[in-house]
């Protein structure tokens, strides 16, 4: 696997890293790091303090590479720079295709006062226009906490039964999760109207069918960690998966790309783009690779 990490010198930035060194990989990936320099109408000016402060952002860049090789090498990561002065989505784009990338990592907001760059908007337009897979990370920990590497990790897949969530699916299980200090919960969301009372159910017979195939999934995955599952129906599918992330205190959230299920219910492409901005925990989206 080829990953790329955006780096912008914010904590974000660097949460994101060390959210990536603790995802159990198979075969670890190995990391392109992008940092963007932008300029400001102040940085154009041809003046001895202009150019002194461009040399200081990429001193200071260098740095920031710095503290992301001690987070990832000691995890056995192979790493590479790429700093270029450019819009950041852009850039990360355009690497991200000359290299083959499978997965972009993001933090999700953050403003550097050296870079100027808002990663919040950068993360959002990435994670639109992007021919892989992308991770936007959000850390759980409290200013002032550390995470330790045998804390529970807890994983949440929104399935649907489309090609996309299974492929949701696919990436999730590519990783060798710890039996002991993970756990899996896969939920099914059925959308209802919104005018059927909420003690009715809308539709029994999906409901069943749904129980069913999560079922049998999960039993499919027992060996590897503890997986649970659910099937509710909901007028508002991404509220409800950003809900039950919060009951479940989730680290990590598998979303499908795009796509409805058989009975055209669930259109995980906005519930995606919801869920980038709501969720509180990090949001993976599953694309198959489509650089060529």
């Amino acid at each position: 696997m080829h990953a790329l990490l955006a780096l912008d010198g914010s904590e974000e930035s660097l949460e994101a890293a060390k959210f990536l060194a603790r995802l159990p990989f198979h075969e670890l990936p190995k990391v392109t790091v992008v940092t963007a320099l932008v300029d400001s109408q102040f940085d154009l000016v041809t003046s001895q303090m202009g150019l002194q402060l461009r040399e200081a952002e990429k001193e200071t860049a260098h740095k920031s590479f710095q503290s992301v090789k001690e987070i990832l090498e000691p995890a056995g990561m192979q790493l590479e720079h790429v700093i270029e002065r450019r819009h950041p989505s852009r850039l990360i784009l355009d690497v991200a295709k000359q290299r083959d990338v499978d997965l972009i990592v993001l933090g999700a907001r953050g403003h550097s006062a050296i870079y100027r760059v808002v990663l919040g908007s950068t993360a959002d337009f990435v994670a639109n226009h992007t021919k892989c897979s992308v991770l936007v990370v959000r850390s759980r920990t409290e200013p002032g906490q550390t995470e330790t590497d045998d804390e529970q990790f807890n994983v949440l897949l929104a399935h649907d039964g489309s090609s996309q969530s299974k492929q949701a699916c696919d990436q999730l299980l590519s990783l060798d999760w710890p039996e002991l200090t993970s756990k899996i919960h896969i939920a099914m969301m059925l959308e209802r109207p919104k005018l059927i009372p909420d003690d009715v159910v809308y539709d029994p017979g999906v409901l069943i069918e749904s129980e069913e195939s999560l079922a049998t999934l999960c039993g499919s995955l027992a060996q590897r960690c503890e997986v649970t599952h659910s099937v509710k129906e909901t007028v508002h599918v991404g509220s409800a998966l950003r809900v039950l992330a919060e009951q479940k205190k989730s680290d990590l959230l598998f979303l499908g790309d795009t796509g409805k299920s058989a009975v055209k219910r669930f259109f995980l492409g906005s519930t995606s783009r919801y869920l980038l901005h709501h969720a509180d925990c990090s949001v993976w989206i599953a694309r198959e690779k489509q650089w060529n």
